[in-house]
């Protein structure tokens, strides 16, 4: 792994938001001798208008941003949370420092709505459908039009389900995982041929290292390009785990308001980031599994 002395990184990463992702960001970046600083809820309320003045008054000079704060899906999806994900964005640009190198957003490929038409690309048509997609679209306007102003770099990543080491109740790949580890058995409570494209953690944190070393501008869809069934993906689990899970089906129509079908033309990706190799599902979960143990 290349390494590179403190004298050429001299940009601080601060990370605004540290949540399961930004972790895994962060110590991929650290490993790599990066200048590392971290906001969080802990540290600064990024709702509080004053107090994300206040820190990021205090900066070294050319600072490189990494935006994942968010109130999640998970969390809440109403008029509330969207206006604290607004209000999040909004703080971050009032108080940015002029000289602010570059800033990398951690989108959703939710923009692109319930029924893209396939397979979708970076100039697909944008159809937010929930207050969290279009939080996350206002968020990639507000951006993109102060980048424009001000002239720092941005790159925008609209990420696809993402699974990993410490996702604990946080991805699909782990509620089935776990299931089927601890239970024996995977439920599916929704339609098992929903097709999804998941993304191993350490994927975005290679990326994100390119992005900055090479100052990588633009939007880019974070998928493999190979969507699978989440029936195929609950026999890949089943049989990987060992014999005896069983796979059931329990249908909730609560589970039904996401997008069928999730295909994705990943040639802009793999154009730009033409040394980095997407990591396939099924060599994603062999790793996860032995972490998970």
């Amino acid at each position: 792994m290349t390494k590179f002395n403190k004298n050429e990184l001299e940009s601080p990463i601060i990370f605004l938001g540290f949540g399961f992702l930004a972790s895994h960001v962060a110590s991929h970046l650290k490993i790599l001798n990066y200048n590392i600083r971290i906001l969080d809820k802990s540290s600064c309320d990024l709702l509080d208008a004053k107090k994300v003045a206040s820190y990021l008054k205090s900066l070294p000079p050319n600072p490189i941003f990494i935006i994942s704060a968010a109130v999640t899906r998970l969390h809440s999806n109403d008029k509330n949370s969207f206006n604290q994900n607004i209000k999040i964005v909004q703080n971050i640009l009032d108080s940015l420092p002029q000289d602010t190198e570059h800033i990398i957003f951690f989108s959703s490929i939710d923009v692109y709505g319930l029924n893209p038409s396939i397979p979708i690309n970076e100039s697909s048509l944008i159809n937010p459908y929930d207050h969290y997609s279009m939080a996350k679209f206002v968020a990639e306007f507000l951006l993109q039009k102060e980048s424009e102003l001000r002239g720092f770099k941005l790159t925008i990543f609209r990420l696809s389900g993402i699974y990993g080491n410490g996702d604990q109740g946080k991805s699909t790949i782990n509620k089935m995982v776990y299931s089927a580890i601890k239970e024996r058995q995977i439920v599916l409570t929704g339609d098992p041929l929903v097709e999804r494209d998941f993304i191993w953690v350490n994927d975005v944190a290679i990326l994100s290292d390119e992005i900055i070393k090479n100052s990588i501008v633009g939007i880019f869809n974070i998928a493999t390009g190979r969507s699978i069934t989440i029936w195929n993906i609950a026999k890949l689990i089943a049989k990987s785990v060992g014999p005896k899970v069983e796979i059931l089906q329990q249908l909730n129509k609560k589970d039904d308001n996401r997008a069928f079908r999730l295909h994705f033309d990943i040639t802009k990706l793999k154009v730009v980031f033409s040394t980095i190799e997407m990591t396939p599902l099924e060599d994603g979960l062999s790793q996860y599994l032995i972490d998970f143990k």
